[in-house]
């Protein structure tokens, strides 16, 4: 096993002549408190190593030792009863109110977490953190927000002409520059198509993918304030091991060159002969909850801190790590003790039985002491594959000596067999008595009684995985803390575009909600001009007005029609428009600003995240089957027993929803219908409020009533009609008595100057 060489001395060259005086008292400092950290764990460090040993086997070559592996065979019986899968992440709002904002929200982060699961294969971090947990009772992994960014871009600043026209100072023909804030602008100036000025701006990296990356923690490099509690706790730290390259990419060419390589890898005792090529810097990257500053410390530079920042990632804990999973503690310290402790005599027992069971499992051979003479036809018996018949020249001598019998005597095997039997019992006691220790029950492990009935054999299971279960809830409240932080990371650091990607889901823009709002502006303006045009083509239209008299105007005839209806006005007091439903659902839903912006503000105020309580082990086929069919029974009696009662009582259907979303939501099984089983139900509320109350008078058929009045409104329009009709016939008529009169006059008048006799027509 490779372990951390001794910290090399601190060279004479090492050292940093530019660090003031703060920076040294703060590397010594933090030198010293990672001194009294490690010597605190250092007991436990210990054990942990010789565990690991143990568990792997790695004994010396010339051991020959027989042992059994009572270690290795818990480990690989707990581990996966405690962590078989990854979680499942669920971000739900806090309150179950009609928050489109947030709902949309806390779905965009459980995709994101969803995905970082699976992307960066989460499961085998889990997994090595569940395997330290059960080995050596402490496992731990670190967060990291690691940004990747593109090509640098240097932006374009918008600049103000400032000029002055006082003597002795610029004028217009020289004038000076500012930026949008009022800042002076010394720098080159440029002039756009527009002819506007911009100068440039500070160049940078624009970030184009973000990631919030889960580390998995050696147990051998973790660590934290001396504490008796976690809350107590007020610096984390862990370990990390750099190259020389990796040292001038973090900390810069000038630093990562000094910086000292006094990390080394020792396999088994011993430097190989490669080490020299292998040679790291072990880096302290520690937080401080009480400064609320990172540091990175090297114990061979005591310079001063390699770097120091504020609070990077802006966490609920500030820690970028969860509560460690963590085994047997008291509330004197944090430092666990593995399980292996406390059965560690009754292993070393069935060690030695196992040791002393192989040595006479070896003496158990047919072996024994026979008579000199006989030694050549003896030897052709005993060495004999196949029935064979030995000649003996003097049989009357081996026969009056008792026969084959009479010259050998055996060894006695079968005291051998009775005290092997004894070992193979004691050491049976003895494992019996670790599995009593551990809690690892024989049902677990597919042992069991045929004489036991099904009852006994269940009532065995449950008490036997009691401290089991004690693990699973660990295991699940430290999945669950991981996926915590992960979602604050994203939420305080991710971008529109980095959510965009890691989630797919497809909502507009704030500028795509105006562009869309200025579409049914348009649309809106459209309409009105439309109705105007069609309201004016439906103005009466007056008769033409022939010829009348001075003394007996014509009647003028009315445009008799049916009175217009006022159409429905739509948006803004607009006429009625048909919206594409496309244009809807992009008003109605909300915007990428307002996601970012709720994740940004506190965003766990408003949601919280949380996993299954179960969805870290391996689920049971049959538990499953159960828990659905409990669901859709319960489900079918709460429908078939408060059905009629609604029907009869619509008042009832309040809390009869209530009480259906109130006993579904016990079941684990039914948290994927909740929101259709929520909207189901508040359907059927909203119907029955509207229903009539029982015993009411059903309101008359009003059938009847409206086919009269659509009758009566008919007739009406064709009255009008009639009416509108006769009187453009008399104004018709009229007219024409008008012309015969007018022509009758002119006649008159010209009979005075007509010699011809008037004839009477």
């Amino acid at each position: 096993m490779a372990t951390a060489a001794p910290a090399a001395p601190v060279a004479p060259e090492a050292t940093d002549p530019a660090a003031t005086r703060e920076q040294q008292q703060c590397a010594q400092r933090w030198i010293a408190e990672l001194t009294i950290s490690e010597k605190a764990q250092r007991k436990w460090l210990e054990r942990a190593r010789k565990i690991v040993r143990l568990y792997k086997r790695e004994h010396s070559d010339t051991e020959t030792k027989r042992r059994f592996a009572m270690l290795w065979s818990n480990t690989q019986t707990i581990q996966p009863a405690v962590y078989s899968r990854p979680p499942t992440p669920v971000v739900t709002r806090r309150f179950k109110d009609a928050d489109p904002t947030g709902r949309v929200t806390s779905e965009v982060l459980e995709r994101c977490l969803a995905y970082s699961v699976d992307a960066q294969d989460l499961d085998a971090t889990f997994r090595e953190a569940s395997f330290d947990f059960v080995l050596l009772a402490r496992g731990q992994t670190w967060e990291r927000y690691v940004p990747t960014h593109g090509p640098m871009v240097t932006p374009q600043i918008a600049l103000q002409v400032v000029t002055r026209g006082d003597e002795g100072e610029e004028g217009p023909d020289n004038p000076s520059y500012a930026d949008e804030d009022g800042n002076p602008y010394e720098g080159e100036v440029h002039y756009g198509e527009d002819g506007n000025p911009y100068g440039d701006g500070e160049p940078y990296e624009p970030v184009v993918f973000e990631e919030s990356v889960t580390d998995y923690v050696n147990w051998e490099d973790f660590g934290h304030s001396v504490a008796r509690t976690w809350d107590e706790v007020s610096y984390v730290w862990r370990r990390v091991y750099l190259s020389r390259d990796q040292l001038i990419d973090r900390f810069g060419p000038n630093l990562g060159k000094l910086i000292p390589l006094d990390w080394g890898p020792v396999q088994q005792g011993h430097r190989d002969s490669t080490t020299q090529y292998q040679q790291k810097a072990a880096i302290y990257e520690i937080w401080c909850k009480d400064d609320k500053k990172v540091y990175w410390i090297s114990k061979s530079w005591n310079s001063r801190p390699l770097d120091e920042r504020d609070d990077p990632l802006e966490l609920d804990g500030f820690f970028p790590c969860p509560r460690p999973l963590l085994g047997t503690t008291g509330n004197d310290s944090v430092i666990p003790t593995p399980d292996y402790v406390f059965y560690q005599d009754q292993a070393e027992e069935i060690d030695k039985l196992t040791a002393r069971i192989a040595v006479l499992q070896d003496a158990i051979k047919v072996r024994g002491f026979y008579a000199a003479q006989q030694s050549v036809n003896l030897n052709n018996l005993l060495n004999s594959d196949t029935n064979i018949l030995i000649p003996v020249p003097d049989w009357v001598t081996m026969k009056e000596g008792g026969g084959v019998r009479g010259n050998i005597e055996w060894f006695p095997i079968d005291q051998v067999v009775s005290a092997l039997q004894a070992l193979l019992q004691q050491r049976a006691q003895l494992i019996s008595d670790v599995y009593q220790i551990t809690g690892v029950s024989d049902i677990q492990r597919g042992e069991s009684d045929p004489r036991e009935t099904m009852g006994a054999q269940k009532i065995k299971a449950t008490f036997g995985s009691l401290r089991v279960r004690d693990r699973q809830i660990e295991m699940a409240r430290f999945c669950r803390d991981v996926l915590r932080i992960k979602g604050q990371v994203i939420a305080n650091r991710f971008s529109a575009d980095t959510l965009k990607a890691m989630s797919g889901v497809q909502l507009p823009t704030n500028a795509e909600k105006q562009a869309v709002q200025l579409q049914i502006a348009q649309m809106q303006l459209q309409a009105q001009a439309q109705q105007a045009q069609a309201m004016a083509a439906q103005q009466p239209q007056a008769a033409p007005q022939g010829p009348a008299g001075p003394s007996q105007p014509g009647p003028q005839p009315q445009a008799a029609t049916a009175p217009a209806q006022a159409p429905q006005m739509g948006h803004n007091g607009g006429p009625p428009m048909d919206i594409p439903q496309d244009m809807q659902d992009i008003l109605a839903s909300p915007s990428w600003e307002d996601v970012e912006s709720l994740l940004h503000d506190e965003a766990f105020r408003s949601f919280r995240i949380d996993i299954e309580t179960d969805s870290t082990i391996e689920p049971n086929e049959q538990e499953e089957k159960q828990r659905t069919t409990e669901l859709l029974t319960a489900l079918g009696n709460l429908i078939q027993q408060w059905g009629p009662a609604i029907g009869a009582q619509p008042a009832l259907a309040p809390m009869v929803g209530g009480l259906i979303k109130f006993a579904l939501r016990r079941f684990r099984a039914g948290r994927e219908l909740e929101d259709l089983i929520d909207s189901t139900i508040d359907k059927i509320v909203a119907q029955a409020a509207n229903a009539p109350p029982p015993g009411a008078a059903q309101p008359p058929d009003q059938t009847p009533v409206q086919v009269a009045s659509i009758n009566q409104t008919t007739e009406q329009i064709t009255q009008q009609g009639e009416t509108q009709r006769a009187m453009i016939e008399a104004g018709i008529r009229s007219q024409e008595l008008q012309v015969q009169q007018g022509a009758q006059q002119l006649d008159a008048m010209a009979l005075a100057r007509d010699p011809r006799p008037q004839v009477v027509q």
